[in-house]
This record gives C-alpha cells, sequence and structure tokens, in this order.
C-alpha cells in the first residue's frame, strides 16, 4: 500500500476502540524485504483512550480507598485493545478435528502511554508470564514518571493444534486474555 493508505488503514484499525483516535506517524521499516518479520511502528493520538469511571464514594457512602476507582478516574487497556485471543482462536469449548493456525508465529506489541499533565497512575497491571508446550507469553509493565510502558509478546509454537490438545490451549488462551484484560487506571494527582 501507499503510505498515505497505510496511515488511514492504521487509523481505521484503531477508531472502533477509540473512538477519535488520529494516526501521527506510522512507519513499515524493511516492509520491502519479504524474508523479515513485519514491523509497523506507530504514534496515534488518542482523546478517549480511557473509559471514565463511575466516581464518587463508595457504595456505602465513605470515601474510596487506595487503589479504588474514584471521580475522575480512567480505566484503560493497557495495550489499547480488547483481549481477543480465545475468541480469535478458541471459540468452540471442544474440537473433534485439528485446529490449524497456518504456520507458528510470534506477535509483539509495545505500547507507551504518555499521561496528561496533572494524571498519574493510581493502579498498573501486573506484568505476567506464561509457559505452555504450545505456546508463551510474556507482558511487562514499566512506569519512569507520566510514561507507561507496556510491551507484550505472544508466541505460538505449532501451527497445528491437536484435538486433544485443544483443552489444554483453550485454557491458555483464556489466561491470557485475562493478563492482557487487566485494566490501567489512571486519575487527577
Amino acid at each position: 500500500q501507499a503510505s498515505g493508505a497505510q496511515r488511514e488503514r492504521y487509523e481505521k484499525s484503531w477508531t472502533e476502540t477509540a473512538p477519535g483516535a488520529r494516526a501521527l506517524k506510522v512507519e513499515l521499516p524493511g516492509i520491502a524485504d519479504l524474508e523479515r518479520p513485519v514491523v509497523l511502528q506507530g504514534e496515534l493520538e488518542a482523546p478517549q483512550w480511557g473509559r471514565s469511571s463511575p466516581g464518587g464514594p463508595g457504595e456505602d457512602g465513605r470515601a474510596r480507598g487506595k487503589g479504588e476507582l474514584g471521580a475522575g478516574d480512567l480505566t484503560v487497556h493497557p495495550l489499547g485493545r480488547e483481549p481477543d485471543l480465545l475468541r480469535s482462536f478458541a471459540r468452540l469449548s471442544q474440537r473433534r478435528y485439528d485446529l490449524i493456525l497456518g504456520f507458528p508465529w510470534r506477535n509483539t506489541e509495545k505500547v507507551t502511554l504518555q499521561l496528561p499533565a496533572g494524571f498519574a497512575a493510581r493502579r498498573l497491571p501486573e506484568g505476567r508470564t506464561l509457559e505452555s508446550r504450545l505456546g508463551r507469553f510474556h507482558m511487562t509493565v514499566e512506569r519512569r514518571g507520566a510514561e507507561i510502558t507496556i510491551a507484550a509478546e505472544l508466541t505460538l509454537f505449532s501451527h497445528r493444534i491437536a484435538s486433544q490438545d485443544y483443552p489444554e490451549f483453550r485454557r491458555f488462551c483464556a489466561e491470557v486474555d485475562s493478563i492482557v484484560g487487566q485494566d490501567l487506571v489512571v486519575g487527577h494527582e
């Protein structure tokens, strides 16, 4: 695709999750080399990245404790997307035939959030590593002042999941989704 179309497509992929998102920069270094993995580096401005919390005092009328959501807090998906591994690859509760994934693959994501002035992280997601004979998932969370970086790497080792291994694969997908689905909460300092 022409660079303008790449930018437009990247922006469109985010507007479903973050309405009003605008792609500031999109680069695909080395895309012409068919022997190299595809790398996309993008910069995005997303005015509606977070979801507002209900805010105010707790249900019992008392002030909220540390780590609880308060008025003006925003809840954010750390990787900017809903967890979707289970829905995409292991939707069925059981399989009679093998699941064909096409090829072994690795997906690496790195999201850096620059919090606006006056905001700070109230709750960070927990970094974790999952090891399975079928795949590996590793997520780290790092905070430096107003900048939060979340890095995740998912590797699937095989192109085929045998029907007898499907329940294990499904559990792995569900656990990955559980980690990716943790909330990052930010609020006024």
